[in-house]
């Protein structure tokens, strides 16, 4: 006969930017969850910006609805949560639990409990179950004896009937980034939604959610496999959640969804416009409300005053505070731009938007800074100046060949469709007369 058990833990390492970090916790009760709390003591929300940087501000929360009988650690008093949460002068809507006393063994399924990594895992192993109370040494460093929350299920003896259980994992960063000087809450908080107004609704639609996940994966993995393989659709499938995780969606002040990458171990850059260009055809495909998210910052930024220069910008700044350009000579100079690239990129990205919704609409509100570009781009990309690609790592380069075609693209038929909606002659003469100049030179060298 044989019996199964699942354990899952997170350490606090998830809410630090450094394991020497202290780090308190807490545990609630939302409706018919538990909720397991942790966060850093000082919570410095977006006091920095960089690369090799991880949040160190707001609160992981780990939900466990109740699925049969639930176990809970009787250290977690009142008392105690209330302290700890003092501590670091932080608010919740959330209750906290008042089951103080020792739960019945019998008939128990799921235990929690909020203690050293250790003495959880080592508990499991030996018992299948966790520690019956709480470790309330706080607050410490998150590196000392890895505080950690755990929850063990106790799926009972093998059967014929399925048993299934879920958690929640969630992580409420109440800001995620500063654009243009102030401060903007993730898109789930618009309307004022909190933290648990958001794990209540995930718990009551998880069946619904998980039906259309699975449908969408089905779909997705369909179509990638009749377009390249099974091999293709593996690591395609990868590529799916890296380019979606790798953003931060946020609420402008007006309601606006806006999308802001990272660029990860290069220099941390956010919004960079040769890293949006690779991700476009991922959001051109599922979802070009998305694409015009990722857009709108770029071009909010680039049609203020302080963005002077005739050429599109690099980036928007270090994440995650995007307050404008530090690459290169930024606002102030010339000096290592990327400004055929950049033009180029952000030329094409308009354009396919267009066509994805058959409208430019989108171009329209931005049509003076477009048309600048494009100007740009006729006059400048033909036979590039001695300028950075997004290749930067190969340094400057005169005459790029990638940059040169880029530019006839996007001066040219790729940006031919946008303009010959609304009808501008600048770009609809170039096509023509680029082509047969760049596929003339290319003859001829």
């Amino acid at each position: 006969m044989h019996f199964v058990s699942l354990y899952f833990d997170h350490s606090a390492e998830l809410v630090v930017n450094s394991s020497g970090q202290k780090v308190i916790w807490s545990r609630n009760q939302i409706e018919n969850m538990t909720v397991l709390r942790m966060g850093s003591v000082e919570q410095p929300v977006l006091q920095k910006s960089g690369d090799d940087l991880r949040i160190d501000w707001g609160y992981s929360c780990l939900a466990i609805p109740d699925q049969e009988a639930h176990s809970i650690a009787p250290g977690s008093s009142t008392a105690a949560s209330t302290t700890a949460t003092s501590r670091a002068t932080i608010s919740t809507t959330m209750s906290s639990s008042s089951k103080t006393s020792r739960p019945k063994s019998s008939g128990a399924t799921t235990s929690t409990a909020m203690t050293g990594h250790l003495s959880a895992r080592d508990a499991f192993t030996e018992t299948g179950k966790l520690p019956l109370s709480d470790d309330l040494r706080m607050p410490r460093a998150a590196g000392d004896d890895w505080p950690v929350a755990a929850v063990a299920f106790d799926l009972g003896k093998v059967g014929t009937t399925p048993v299934s259980r879920h958690v929640l994992l969630a992580y409420d960063e109440q800001y995620c980034i500063e654009f243009l000087e102030r401060r903007l809450k993730p898109y789930w908080r618009r309307e004022g939604t909190e933290i648990a107004d958001l794990l209540k609704t995930a718990e009551k639609e998880y069946e619904t959610l998980r039906h259309r996940c699975e449908q969408f994966d089905k779909e997705l993995i369909a179509d990638l496999d009749r377009v390249g393989g099974e091999k293709y659709a593996r690591l395609a499938v990868l590529a799916y959640r890296q380019c979606l995780a790798a953003h931060t969606m946020a609420v402008d002040i007006d309601g606006t969804p806006l999308l802001f990458p990272k660029e990860n171990f290069s220099n941390g850059c956010v919004s960079t416009v040769d890293v949006l260009y690779p991700s476009s055809p991922f959001f051109l495909l599922f979802n070009t409300r998305l694409m015009n998210a990722a857009l709108t910052p770029v071009l909010t930024y680039a049609s203020t005053e302080r963005w002077r220069h005739e050429y599109a910008p690099h980036d928007l700044g270090t994440y995650p505070l995007a307050n404008g350009q530090v690459y290169g000579g930024g606002e102030k100079s010339d000096e290592d731009q990327m400004p055929v690239e950049e033009c180029g990129n952000m030329l094409l990205m308009v354009s396919a938007m267009a066509v994805a919704d058959g409208s430019a609409g989108y171009a329209l509100k931005y049509w003076p800074l477009l048309e600048k570009w494009a100007a740009y781009l006729l006059g400048k990309g033909l036979d590039p100046e001695n300028q950075l690609c997004t290749d930067d790592f190969a340094g400057h380069l005169a005459h790029n060949t990638n940059l040169s075609v880029r530019s006839s693209r996007q001066s040219g038929s790729g940006w031919l469709m946008t303009a010959t909606i609304i009808a501008l002659p600048l770009t609809s003469r170039i096509p023509g007369a680029r082509s047969t100049t760049w596929f003339g030179t290319g003859s001829s060298a």
